[in-house]
């Protein structure tokens, strides 16, 4: 059995979407979500090395993008530091203990927009990647945002369709994609 259907087998991918936007309106310190496979939660100190081993990983896997400068990001070195300061987030997804996917939230000071960053999944469970994805945008529209946006190469179609699925539109198609999600 693998390990997308067991989760929805036994949660239901709609129930477990409906049980994550609740929690995340609470907003708790570290956990979001546990369904006892996956787990989503605030990135802590000690989750630190396994961020960076995780990122650095996935950004040879979509080919070497952006290993020139993105490889070694100084954020990785610390990313809790990173994203501790006033609106700025960090967050976790993992699956049986292990991390398979991080997502990196930015509120702009004059909270007008957000934007998502440092967001990586593994291929295999990027349909439960949605729930990093809707706790960014719940957080962001608690923030008083009223966009969210996100960068995406052309050559990441994947990702692009995860984030149209989360309702984000395409805004501008130079090199580096945009898309923006309206509240």
């Amino acid at each position: 059995m693998d390990k997308t259907s067991s989760l929805e087998k036994s949660y239901g991918f709609g129930n477990l979407m409906t049980a994550i936007h609740s929690v995340s309106n609470k907003f708790s310190d570290t956990l979001f979500y546990n369904t006892g496979t996956y787990s989503v939660k605030k990135l802590s100190p000690k989750d630190n090395a396994d961020a960076k081993l995780f990122i650095q990983k996935e950004l040879v896997k979509r080919g070497g993008i952006g290993l020139d400068h993105l490889y070694y990001d100084e954020e990785l070195l610390d990313l809790h530091s990173s994203y501790g300061a006033k609106g700025k987030f960090f967050w976790i997804l993992k699956f049986e203990g292990e991390i398979v996917g991080t997502l990196g939230l930015v509120i702009h000071s004059d909270k007008r927009e957000a934007v998502i960053n440092k967001f990586y999944v593994k291929n295999d469970i990027k349909d439960h990647a949605q729930s990093l994805i809707k706790i960014a945008l719940s957080m962001a529209k608690k923030s008083g945002c009223r966009a969210c946006n996100i960068s995406l190469s052309q050559r990441e179609e994947q990702l692009q369709k995860l984030f149209e699925k989360a309702s984000f539109k395409i805004s501008d198609r130079s090199l580096m994609m945009a898309m923006t999600f309206f509240f």
